[in-house]
């Protein structure tokens, strides 16, 4: 069923709504942006803005993660992560700062879920014990599965058993497993403690700008202080799951394997996150604030 080209148009309208403000995402209050487009369109003058930003993270995601999607038993929560970013992304571009620092604790867990069933399948050689695995991630998605007591003291010998995942466990694991080492899962833990300010059920630490209309506390406004420390912390938080991704792939599949799937796309991905560099000096301003982003594409 076709919509008219008249219907089309009044529903365009609704997002100019005159009758509910807090919906009008063109909204202007006071001579500045107080809509989410128009917090958009503001970021674009005020920066000469590039979406690659935070775009070509996504991108490179996608590009390493593609061509091992069907190896990996845990594919389709590494695409639920994926989404997640790209949602995380289009909060920070349109306005809503805060809400988007909140959703990236629940991307670095559910990724470091991923690992763990994706390894565990891998170092299991026999149909029945990775079938096992399989069930066990199959419960893990329904929210019904558990560590068992013997795997919690392989890890914890000393504390008392708790059954759930979560990233204290999982990255003691990949330590145990020889995934990471302690330096760097000292780094994410201190990621997710930034992370967790912004998540509980306070406002310890709201974000610094200003409402642009008291009378509609709903409105979203452009400030560069807030968008440049959003930006950092997601840089951050990416680079260090590109890192263990790639690290994964390393060394839980061949290197012909590797070699064949990954050469044509990868090498697109990697010179899409190296522009970076050539574009801040071509616009003089900083588009990578994350230094262990940096340090990743200088990797590359």
């Amino acid at each position: 069923m076709k919509v008219s080209s008249s219907k089309l148009e009044k529903h365009q309208k609704c997002m100019r709504c005159d009758e509910i403000p807090c919906i009008n995402f063109y909204r202007w209050t006071k001579g500045k942006p107080a809509g989410e487009i128009t917090t958009y369109k503001r970021m674009i003058k005020a920066l000469d803005w590039r979406p690659c930003e935070a775009g070509s993270l996504i991108y490179y995601f996608c590009q390493v993660f593609q061509p091992f999607q069907d190896d990996f038993l845990s594919g389709s929560l590494l695409y639920q992560c994926i989404r997640d970013l790209k949602s995380c992304v289009f909060l920070l571009w349109f306005g809503h700062y805060r809400s988007s620092l909140q959703i990236l604790r629940p991307i670095v867990e559910n990724f470091l879920a991923a690992l763990y069933f994706d390894v565990k399948f891998n170092q299991v050689s026999g149909e029945t014990e990775r079938e096992k695995v399989r069930e066990d991630y199959i419960r893990f998605c329904k929210n019904d599965y558990e560590v068992t007591g013997s795997e919690w003291l392989e890890i914890f010998p000393k504390e008392e058993w708790r059954r759930k995942l979560d990233q204290k466990f999982l990255l003691k694991w990949l330590v145990a497993k020889g995934r990471i080492d302690g330096k760097r899962m000292t780094r994410i833990q201190k990621l997710v403690g930034r992370l967790n300010i912004y998540l509980h059920p306070h406002v310890e630490y709201p974000e610094t700008s200003e409402c642009p209309s008291p009378d509609c506390p709903s409105l979203v406004g452009w400030d560069n202080s807030e968008y440049e420390k959003c930006i950092t912390i997601l840089q951050d938080v990416v680079a260090e799951l590109l890192w263990l991704f790639r690290y994964h792939v390393e060394t839980s599949y061949s290197r012909v394997l590797r070699y064949k799937r990954t050469r044509a796309t990868l090498e697109n991905a990697k010179e899409m996150l190296k522009a970076l560099e050539d574009l801040e000096h071509d616009l003089g301003r900083r588009l990578i604030f994350s230094e262990r982003l940096r340090s990743f594409i200088n990797e590359l």
